[in-house]
């Protein structure tokens, strides 16, 4: 048996919406991605969304939009997609990271504080493996907040829906996210002057958006309306795999419980969506990826990067970073992972787990 770390969930009705949209002969940007960005805005529940090509094209663009560049800091975790840390590099800002916590993965509030400088302009909060951070407390810093959603898009902090919290959000639709345009992504905000910052700069055409003064650089990041389609329909289809992902990762918690493993789990009104299921264990990872891989199950040691290592940073600064990535296994997750194929994973992890 061979299982798949993650895959999309794709359907006829995708085929149906792309194919109509390619028949139609419009396949650029155009209503079909201005009706994506209404419905998506309206989910996440804030006022405005602009869909771009991918998700490292709406951190570009939410950086600008803040006015964040040469000269400023951007605090950002260690363990995270490098993405977060070639944008950043991208506005030539400077890049300030913190280590995350142990419990949760996701950026450490403590270490948030210690790297603050006169200089900090940002900081970059992503909501790790579909758990939220716990920007509630993050926001008393009153420094302008970029939420990351690429990892758990659709998920809940209260009654409220990530990328509500920070100044602008940002979100990644690349083939294995919570859901998919193949490659994709979105920035949402509150703000008309943001949004209209973020539609100027990610059209290049000015006959649409003239310059109004001094020239200034802008790109084109525009997503496409064969994207779009796939996007409503995946959409509407969210909250269905949020659940199927939840009722897999009860599964595993039930199967796992008690065998050694730290199991992930809902923390207080931070509820998870499980993009990943990660477990960590009470030594180093090394064995059991090895004995998953050889019986056909992709895994991967820590489930992310780890930024300081591609940095030169001393390890002994990003402690939590190091332990998780030594420890943790991310096993397959996805709405359609069946149960033989789940109780084959579990069955393997519970026969290595005997050092």
């Amino acid at each position: 048996m061979r299982i798949q770390h993650s895959k999309p969930t794709l359907s006829e009705k995708e085929v149906k919406a792309v194919s109509n949209v390619i028949a139609s002969g419009y396949i650029a940007e155009g209503e079909c991605t201005r009706t994506f960005e209404k419905k998506a805005a309206k989910y996440v529940g804030v006022d405005y969304a602009s869909a771009t090509n991918n998700g490292s094209s709406a951190l570009h663009l939410a950086l600008l939009a803040l006015g964040i560049g040469e000269g400023d800091e951007v605090i950002i975790p260690t363990y995270t997609c490098p993405s977060v840390l070639h944008t950043v590099n991208n506005v030539k800002a400077t890049p300030i990271l913190c280590d995350v916590n142990l419990t949760d993965f996701n950026i450490s509030l403590e270490d948030i504080e210690k790297k603050i400088t006169e200089k900090t302009a940002g900081i970059i909060v992503p909501h790790m493996f579909g758990l939220p951070a716990d920007i509630k407390k993050i926001k008393k810093f009153s420094i302008k907040i970029i939420e990351d959603c690429a990892q758990s898009f659709g998920a809940t902090i209260g009654k409220k829906r990530v990328g509500n919290f920070g100044d602008i959000a940002i979100t990644s639709f690349y083939a294995t996210k919570m859901m998919t345009t193949g490659q994709g992504g979105m920035t949402f905000t509150k703000s008309k002057k943001l949004q209209d910052r973020i539609e100027v700069l990610k059209d290049y055409d000015m006959k649409r958006y003239p310059h109004q003064g001094k020239y200034k650089t802008r790109f084109n990041y525009a997503m496409t309306d064969i994207q779009a389609a796939m996007g409503r329909v995946q959409l509407d289809r969210l909250d269905g795999f949020i659940k199927k992902r939840k009722k897999i990762a009860g599964e595993y918690s039930k199967s796992l419980l008690n065998q050694g493993f730290q199991l992930p789990t809902d923390i207080g009104d931070r509820k998870h969506t499980y993009y990943r299921y990660i477990i960590r264990a009470e030594k180093d990872n090394n064995h059991i990826i090895k004995a998953l891989r050889e019986r056909g199950i992709e895994s991967y040691p820590g489930g992310s990067h780890i930024l300081h290592r591609y940095l030169g940073l001393d390890k002994k600064d990003f402690d939590s970073a190091e332990i998780l990535k030594k420890r943790s296994i991310s096993v397959p997750i996805f709405p359609t992972l069946s149960k033989l194929e789940l109780e084959y994973i579990v069955n393997t992890l519970k026969s290595t787990i005997r050092y």
